[in-house]
This record gives C-alpha cells, sequence and structure tokens, in this order.
C-alpha cells in the first residue's frame, strides 16, 4: 500500500513515522527545522490521517514497514534516514532488519515491542482513548479552550503538556478520532515482540530513547533493554512522557541530526 505523506526540505531523505491513533501531523513543531537539513517525507500509516482504510491490510509492525518501503519506492528513495514514535519506532526498527540497505539511521522514540512478555490482550486504556476520542470530537473548540480541561486529557500522558499548543492538542485528538485502523494496528502488536533488532547490523546507528514518566509504555514492563542492539544507544529522558518529540521538539530536532548527520 502506497502512504499518504508530506515532503518538505532539501538533503538527505528522513522519513517520520508516527504512532498508533497518530499521524503525520505529530510532527508539526519539529517539521520546520528538520527540513533546513534533510529531505523530509512524513508518513500516515494505512487507517490514519490521510491514508485510508481498507480492511484487510495487514497491519503487524513488520507490514507497516513494507508498507513504508514501498512508499520510499513510490518516492525514488533509494536509502533513508528513520525517524519513528511509539508504533512508528517499532516499524522503524523492523524496516531496518528487513532491508538493511535502505536505511542510513533510526532514531526510535519510545518505541513499542520492547516487552519481554508479549501482550496478548488489549489494555482497556487504549481502547478508551479511542472512544473520547470519537465521543469528544464535537466539543473540542470547548474543551481546547479551557487549560484545566486540555490538562484532563493530557497530563497523564505528558508532564510538559502545558508547554503544548492548542493546535498541537487538536491535531493529536483528531487524529486518534479519525484513525480507522486503530483497532488492527492494535492486534497487530499482540503476541509479537521487537526481535528484529537483533539483526539489524551494525552500519546502521540506531539510538532509542525512552521518558522517564512514559505511561503510555512503562519502565516496568515496555522499555526492556534487550532489544538494543549490540551497536545501539539508549537514553533516559528526564521529566519526559510518550509523545518525546512533542515534549522536547528543540531537543529531538538536535537528536536526530546528531545520528542523521544533518
Amino acid at each position: 500500500m502506497l502512504l499518504a505523506f508530506d515532503r518538505t526540505g532539501s538533503g538527505a531523505p528522513l522519513v517520520l513515522i508516527h504512532g498508533l491513533g497518530s499521524a503525520r501531523t505529530v510532527w508539526k513543531p519539529i517539521l520546520p527545522a528538520l527540513a533546513s537539513s534533510f529531505d523530509v517525507i512524513a508518513v500516515d500509516l494505512p487507517g490514519h490521517g490521510r491514508t485510508p482504510w481498507i480492511p484487510g491490510t495487514p497491519m503487524i509492525p513488520s507490514a507497516l514497514a513494507a508498507h513504508v518501503l514501498e512508499t520510499l519506492d513510490a518516492c525514488g528513495i533509494a536509502r533513508a534516514h528513520l525517524v519513528g514514535n511509539s508504533l512508528g519506532g517499532w516499524t522503524a526498527l523492523e524496516l531496518a532488519a528487513a532491508a538493511p540497505d535502505r536505511v542510513a539511521s533510526v532514531t526510535a522514540l519510545a518505541p513499542a515491542g520492547m516487552r519481554d512478555t508479549p501482550a496478548t490482550k488489549v489494555k482497556l486504556s487504549f481502547k478508551l482513548n479511542r472512544y473520547l476520542a470519537i465521543a469528544s470530537r464535537p466539543l473540542l473548540p470547548v474543551l481546547l479552550a479551557s487549560t484545566r480541561l486540555r490538562g484532563l486529557g493530557l497530563a497523564h500522558n505528558s508532564p510538559v503538556w502545558r508547554t503544548w499548543s492548542v493546535e498541537t492538542c487538536r491535531d493529536a485528538a483528531e487524529a486518534m478520532a479519525d484513525a480507522a485502523g486503530f483497532d488492527d494496528a492494535l492486534a497487530g502488536t499482540l503476541g509479537r515482540v521487537a526481535s528484529c533488532t537483533a539483526t539489524i547490523p551494525a552500519s546502521i546507528p540506531v539510538t532509542i530513547v525512552f521518558g522517564d514518566t512514559d505511561n503510555v509504555l512503562p519502565a516496568r514492563t515496555a522499555q526492556s533493554r534487550r532489544y538494543l542492539p549490540a551497536h545501539g544507544r539508549w537514553l533516559d529522558w528526564q521529566s519526559c512522557g510518550h509523545a518525546i518529540q512533542l515534549d522536547y521538539p528543540d531537543r529531538v530536532v538536535e537528536l536526530v541530526r546528531e545520528v542523521a548527520g544533518g
């Protein structure tokens, strides 16, 4: 499947892959800065953002990686740096393992799949977030106008949510509400872990970053360092939640430039 994408900037190709229930809009806070150094391609995974949902589309992480690769082929991109958040981070790692000649580096922000024991059932909180986003969408103008109400929706996921713009909050809520591929993508993570990292060659720099207050993929269950490649680097960022690029956009840009050489 060819994915919808936005492309801007010039330089070495850099692909941004969002997480579950998100969309390419999650990269807005860092897109202009990255575009000054890279040819940036921000994709929408199947059933997210502008990419339509076709029932039966393969949605396990390795299949998502194949969708990204097919899109790179259509863009004429032979080799790219990858940046992914959450499920997007897992997808980037899968792509690096499956097609190492096509990947220049991986920066995985709070990647999913780092579990010692694969999840066997869907957490109710994941489902609730989706249902709440759908139910509250007609009320977004009212909800987003209130700092207190934004806090009720965001404080659990980010210790620095007050730094998020209203536009960022709106984009996140709308992406979740519109993610028709959410259930299948979530189901595609069950019974699986990111064992692909063991086969990523040392020629591909890999950096994994987790926030210390990540309540979506917490350290006690979803941040096993066994999946860090032997040549990889693991960073723990303080006062940081799950959407690392939204909590610390400038710092993420600096990290990506360091890893990708931009």
